[in-house]
């Protein structure tokens, strides 16, 4: 690319809860490469996953601002980070990463996150007041809505409030810029992606696996259909 600070693959980390226990993460890609799926986060036990289905939890004891907030989309995350640039975001999630074209994510709905900066003043306020007033409002909304059930449907939602809330805000990240780079909640640096929904494939979809070295002989006993690259960490 001519643009080498962004990549032409979006990368998902695959296990960041099972840091420190790299055969558990071989096992959760592996799972997805098999499964052909890559599910949103946030699913209740038993509930199976559909491509295109999109939800959103809202939970109002919470503030916008906050890091998992009053809205929580589920989503599929994913880094826009080239590959000689990817060790830092692995230090922080893990080594185990399956990448697709940014073409391909595209058509499944990929957008990249919209990044706002805690503590930037804006009107004498910062953007975080700014965010968790407009929140509360939302929260009032919402309430008298849940009051007055006949008006509790997106069909009773205005153009801009369905793009605020569905394209937006379920695409907005704050985080810490005092934080060095190298911080877990300095998110600016991972350059995020998400979809809001799962992603079905095949393994000719997939433009690249990212995994250390010793898993080389028991990926390919695993998964012996797959031809694309893959990076050795």
């Amino acid at each position: 690319m001519k643009q080498r600070h962004i990549s032409n693959e979006l990368t998902h980390f695959v296990g960041r809860h099972l840091l420190g226990n790299e055969d558990a993460q071989y096992d959760a890609l592996v799972k997805i490469l098999t499964s052909g799926l890559l599910k949103t986060g946030g699913l209740q036990a038993g509930e199976e996953p559909q491509e295109g289905m999109v939800s959103t939890r809202f939970a109002l004891s919470r503030r916008l601002s906050d890091s998992e907030g009053l809205i929580q989309p589920r989503v599929v995350c994913f880094c826009d980070i080239p590959l000689p640039d990817v060790q830092l975001h692995m230090e922080k999630y893990g080594r185990f990463g399956i990448a697709f074209r940014k073409e391909f994510l595209i058509g499944k709905g990929a957008a990249p996150v919209f990044y706002v900066p805690r503590g930037v003043v804006l009107f004498q306020r910062t953007r975080v007041e700014h965010l968790d007033e407009l929140g509360e409002e939302l929260k009032k909304k919402w309430t008298r809505e849940l009051k007055d059930p006949t008006k509790a449907t997106r069909h009773e939602m205005t153009i801009a409030e369905r793009f605020l809330e569905d394209i937006v805000l379920t695409y907005l990240k704050t985080f810490d810029e005092t934080k060095p780079e190298d911080a877990p909640d300095n998110y600016y640096m991972e350059r995020e992606w998400r979809t809001r929904t799962s992603i079905r494939f095949t393994l000719d979809d997939v433009h690249r696996l990212i995994l250390p070295a010793a898993y080389k002989t028991r990926l390919r006993q695993n998964v012996p259909g797959y031809m694309g690259q893959t990076t050795f960490v």
